[in-house]
């Protein structure tokens, strides 16, 4: 179980990003790799969603980029269906708006 005070920072950044309430219902490790090379590892925490219009369910983690903490909260809105398309989904924008 994370600390709570990561689930409240993830809680924060999800009211702050998408304008609504969650809830925490779990946590998922996922390893996301290119190939045969490891590009992304963390746990994935799921929440409900309260009072969305578009989805019921957003994935949300911490990590650090170079240095620079950042915190990602994806919706689950297709192609968006659980912790590791979200991941996968996030770094494919990442790298597209990378300069």
């Amino acid at each position: 179980m994370p600390p709570a005070d990561y689930i409240l920072r993830l809680q924060e950044a999800i009211r702050e990003i998408h304008r609504c309430e969650s809830r925490h219902v779990g946590s998922t490790p996922v390893i996301e790799e290119t190939g045969d090379q490891m590009v992304w590892q963390g746990e994935v925490e799921t929440f409900m969603l309260m009072g969305h219009p578009l989805a019921k369910r957003c994935y949300a983690w911490s990590d650090d980029e170079n240095g620079t903490p950042r915190t990602m909260a994806v919706l689950e809105i297709a192609p968006v269906n659980g912790p590791f398309s979200a991941v996968k989904v996030a770094m494919a924008s990442s790298r597209r708006f990378a300069c």
